[in-house]
This record gives C-alpha cells, structure tokens and sequence, in this order.
C-alpha cells in the first residue's frame, strides 16, 4: 500500500511539474491553466458506461443522447435532450463536441425505448 502511495505522489509531482511549464509557456498562472483544462473538459462529457464499450463490436448502431443548450427556453442554464437512432460510438463521439452525450447500444434499449428515461437509468443494463 505504501509503493502505491509513492508512486501516486511521484505521479502528480509530474504532472505538477508538467502543468507548471506549459502554464508558464503560455504566461499564466497554473491554477488558471488548471481551470482552463476542467472546463474544456466539461464542455464535452461522454457519460457512455465503458462496459457497453468492452462487449461492443465495432460498428455497432446505437442511439446517441445529446443533452443540448435550449435557447428557445427562457430558463436560464435550460437544457434540451436530442436522441438520433442508428449511429456508431464513434460518430456518437464527433457529433457530441462540447455537449453532453451517451451513446446506447441497441442491445441494451431500443430508440423508441429511450424517450423519457435517463441517461443514468441504462446504467449496468
């Protein structure tokens, strides 16, 4: 237990050390470079559970949930869930940039079974 301990510690020391010249490349502040990272990485969250992925075939269709800003709302930080049948991971991926998306196979549910339901809710299907 100890030997994980220092190797996680000697891990982010790396990545503090790393972290600290590209910040000072780019003539910030580390902490700021961090919160740069955290909300480029938001932007894009994939919320497909990774067993799906370990048993799926490649090119396997599914369905991609896409959970976009609703701007015809008048709620602020109102979101709006988009749901298109037949699409591979992959292209789940490219079209979900800087949204929230989970792929679902259809072995798991069907389109016509996602309407109303959450993405957490196919979880360990």
């Amino acid at each position: 237990m100890d030997e994980v301990k220092i190797t996680m510690i000697g891990i982010e020391t790396v990545l503090l050390d790393r972290l600290d010249l590209a910040a000072n490349l780019l003539g910030i502040r580390r902490d700021f470079f961090i919160h740069q990272l955290l909300e480029r990485a938001l932007r894009s969250s994939n919320q497909t559970d990774p067993v799906w992925l370990k048993s799926s075939p490649q090119g396997e269709l599914g369905t991609g949930v896409f959970l976009v800003p609703d701007v015809e709302s008048t709620l602020v930080g109102a979101m709006k869930k988009i749901m298109v049948p037949g699409i591979t991971y992959l292209d789940c991926v490219r079209r979900g940039r800087n949204v929230f998306f989970q792929w679902v196979p259809i072995r798991v549910a069907s389109y016509e079974e996602l309407p109303g339901q959450s993405c957490q809710s196919h979880h360990g299907a």
